[in-house]
């Protein structure tokens, strides 16, 4: 589990293995049950391999915050308006085609926003337990290069022109240059 803040927000983070894959059948029921779980705060899952690694993530929650706190916000949520970020999209249709839970997630991430920290971990730790995975990381990113490069729409050349240490790198770092102006 990981702990972000950025201004007034923090935000708890944990990927998840081997967790029931029966919720994945009614995802906005799951959500509906787990946000009772965090309340005050705000829950959100999406499908941790459709997301390049950690970093991919922190960005996301950086721009969301800023978005979100400005007239160019598209979402009525702060949870909602990060998944934007994180699928590089102003479309919310086309941001759960992205990262979305399907029937095919193999590891759910989950992202918990709010303020009170103490309450944000435990929340965490619950949502864990209640989806009865056990925690992960992104150590498999060359792995998933070319499902990542077809999910964001991304043509090989494009990865070309981005100056990066690796591939991954490059991927990453185009996906960020368009979450920073997909509302400009």
């Amino acid at each position: 589990m990981r702990l972000y803040r950025f201004r007034d927000t923090y935000v708890a983070f944990t990927l998840l293995k081997g967790f029931n894959s029966e919720y994945l059948d009614d995802v906005a029921a799951l959500l509906d049950s787990l946000s009772g779980i965090v309340k005050p705060a705000e829950v959100q899952l999406f499908d941790a391999d459709r997301v390049v690694d950690e970093e991919h993530v922190e960005a996301a929650i950086v721009n969301a915050v800023l978005s979100y706190n400005s007239p160019l916000r598209v979402a009525r949520s702060l949870k909602v308006e990060f998944l934007l970020k994180l699928a590089a999209t102003d479309q919310i249709s086309e941001a759960l085609k992205r990262v979305g839970l399907s029937s095919s997630t193999r590891r759910v991430a989950v992202c918990i926003f709010g303020s009170d920290v103490e309450h944000l971990l435990k929340s965490c730790d619950n949502v864990a337990k209640r989806l009865k995975g056990e925690e992960a990381d992104f150590s498999d990113v060359n792995s998933r290069l070319d499902e990542l490069m077809q999910t964001y729409d991304i043509k090989a050349g494009e990865l070309e022109n981005v100056q990066a240490e690796s591939t991954p790198d490059a991927l990453k770092k185009l996906l960020i240059q368009r979450m920073a102006t997909s509302r400009l």
